[in-house]
C-alpha cells in the first residue's frame, strides 16, 4: 500500500471520526437541552402541586370549620343566634353538609316560610343529587298551603333517589296529603 493511499485512508478515517465526534456533541447538546427543559417543567409541576396542596388544605379547613358551626348550631335554642351561626358556616363553605337545610328548618321554626323555601332551594342548587333538600322544600311548600309544589318537589326527590319512596311511607310531615292521589302515586 502506498503512502498516498494510506494518507487518503487516514484522511477519510479522520473525517469519519470528526463526523462521529460532531454527531456525539450534537446528541450531547440535545440531551443537555432536553434535561434542562424537563428540569424546568418538573420545577413548574412541583410549584403547581405545592399550590394545589395548599389550596386543598385551605378548602378542607374551611369545610371542617363550617361543619363544626353547623353541628354547633344544633345546640343553640335561640333561632336568631342559630341563623347567624349557620349563615357564617355557609359563608365559609356554601356546600357544607346540611348547612342550608338546617338554616331552612330554623326559618321554619320562626314561621319565616319564604326564607325557609329560599334556603332549601339553595340546598338543592348546591347539592342537586341529595334528596333531603327536595323533601325539606316540599314540606315547606305544604306548610305554605301549596300542595302542587309540594308534590312537584317530592317527585324530584324520588327521581334523584328512587329508594326515597320508603321515606314517604307514613311520613308525618306529609300527613295532610296522605290521601292525595298524587302522593299515593309517589308510593307506587
Amino acid at each position: 500500500m502506498s503512502i498516498e493511499t494510506l494518507n487518503s485512508a487516514l484522511t477519510q478515517l479522520n473525517i469519519i471520526i470528526t463526523a462521529i465526534g460532531v454527531l456525539v456533541a450534537i446528541i450531547g447538546l440535545a440531551v443537555g437541552g432536553l434535561t434542562l427543559f424537563n428540569y424546568a417543567r418538573i420545577a413548574d409541576l412541583k410549584r403547581a402541586f405545592s399550590d394545589y396542596k395548599e389550596q386543598t388544605q385551605r378548602e378542607i379547613y374551611k369545610t371542617v370549620k363550617a361543619s363544626h358551626r353547623v353541628m354547633a348550631s344544633y345546640h343553640i335554642a335561640d333561632a336568631d343566634k342559630k341563623i347567624a351561626l349557620l349563615l357564617s358556616a355557609i359563608e365559609l363553605d356554601p356546600k357544607v353538609f346540611n348547612g342550608y337545610n338546617a338554616l331552612g328548618w330554623t326559618y321554619v321554626s320562626k314561621g319565616e316560610l319564604n326564607k325557609a323555601a329560599n334556603a332549601f332551594q339553595a340546598a338543592i342548587h348546591n347539592t342537586p343529587e341529595q334528596k333531603e333538600g327536595y323533601f325539606d322544600l316540599a314540606a315547606t311548600y305544604l306548610k305554605m298551603g301549596d300542595t302542587e309544589l309540594c308534590l312537584r318537589f317530592l317527585r324530584q326527590a324520588v327521581k334523584v333517589d328512587p329508594a326515597s319512596k320508603t321515606d314517604l311511607l307514613d311520613n308525618s310531615l306529609f300527613q295532610p296529603i296522605w290521601d292525595n292521589a298524587g302522593y299515593k302515586d309517589l308510593l307506587k
